[in-house]
């Protein structure tokens, strides 16, 4: 009897990595609720995307990374660029998408993350990246460059990890003795039964979309518009941060300038890098927008993305800053579902005349 059980278990646990289903790591994107709780469940999610691409034969394939416009808050997975990009794409015959997008995420954590895709083979047709005008902005010391994969950085990259270093010190944490070995045995028990790997997954699976996902099914984000205080709370310094119309440094002592460099540079061969500059919202904080110094800066990251496209030809981009109608912004930066299904329409009238 215990001899049937072994083998029962054991089989459970090699159908549940080779075959997993892929709703249950990433269904449009990956699960924000699940991820920043354990980021090692990023990992699990680009390995299981890794075996169906494998096991279904798909040689043609798109990934976005980015921050929360990529990941298409504030609505659920079927209200993602990513959704209505793969619904485009499939009734062209086109690629599958696939959105490894974290909200909060930095450039520093975007650079992270396509790293940690070529470590898992996942080596993408086209590589779709957002950017933000904030992102260039002076950072006071915060938001750091990487907020999520710091210690991920530092093992990736360590070169790059040390220029940000002196600037961005890591967090310091001393572990007690006790919660070391609670680390131990999690990490071995992840590596070696995928069940305990898998189990915030599988726990979601079970309690259902209102613990996998920040938003139920079907509901609609409510448009900018409907929302009279929204224009005040958004005048706070932290937001205000974002249209900052000082003179950017556009050289590598910025962040921004220099995480975009390397991505450019370690992106795979065979792997065309679109990054995009976000929609903003044109009519809220329209004032901010028409200063001389903001106009200037949107300039200059222009030709600074020109200048990587004259130095690497498979990396393209397009500012889409204006290209969306204030209707569609559910506050200064994010879409409603109609929004983010013009994005993908965009998107994929770019990366389709590459193809």
């Amino acid at each position: 009897m215990w001899l049937t059980a072994l083998i029962i278990f054991v089989a459970a646990q090699f159908a549940l990595v080779t075959a997993a289903p892929l709703a249950l790591v990433h269904h449009y994107r990956v699960p924000y609720e699940i991820v920043k709780d354990d980021l090692r469940n990023i990992d699990l999610a680009m390995a299981t995307v890794q075996n169906f691409i494998q096991r279904q034969a798909i040689d043609d394939y798109v990934i976005i990374l980015g921050d929360s416009v990529g990941y298409s808050g504030p609505g659920g997975p079927e209200q993602a660029v990513s959704r209505y990009l793969a619904d485009i794409a499939a009734s062209a015959g086109g690629p599958a998408v696939f959105n490894f997008s974290l909200p909060g995420a930095q450039i520093g954590d975007i650079y992270v993350l396509m790293l940690k895709l070529q470590e898992h083979g996942l080596n993408p047709d086209w590589l779709i990246i957002n950017l933000l005008y904030a992102g260039f902005v002076a950072r006071v010391p915060d938001p750091p460059p990487v907020f999520w994969l710091r210690d991920e950085l530092a093992r990736l990259d360590q070169a790059a990890d040390l220029v940000t270093a002196p600037a961005y010190p890591p967090e310091e944490r001393t572990q007690t003795a006790a919660e070391r070995v609670e680390t131990t045995i999690i990490e071995w028990g992840q590596r070696y039964i995928p069940a305990l790997a898998y189990r915030d997954y599988l726990r979601a699976a079970l309690l259902g979309p209102a613990m996998t996902y920040a938003q139920a099914e079907g509901s609609t984000p409510v448009p900018w518009y409907e929302k009279p205080w929204l224009d005040s709370y958004l005048r706070q310094p932290e937001y205000l941060r974002g249209y900052d119309p000082a003179p950017m440094v556009m050289d590598d002592g910025n962040p921004n300038v220099f995480f975009l460099k390397r991505i450019a540079a370690q992106a795979a061969p065979d792997t065309h890098v679109l990054f995009f500059n976000s929609p903003v919202n044109p009519a809220l904080l329209a004032d901010l927008q028409r200063t001389d110094g903001y106009q200037a800066n949107l300039r200059a990251i222009d030709q600074l993305m020109l200048e990587l496209h004259r130095s690497y030809a498979r990396v393209d981009y397009v500012n889409y800053t204006r290209a969306i109608a204030d209707p569609l912004f559910v506050d200064h930066l994010h879409l409603t579902p109609e929004g983010y299904a013009q994005l993908a329409a965009m998107l994929w009238d770019e990366i389709g005349m590459v193809r």
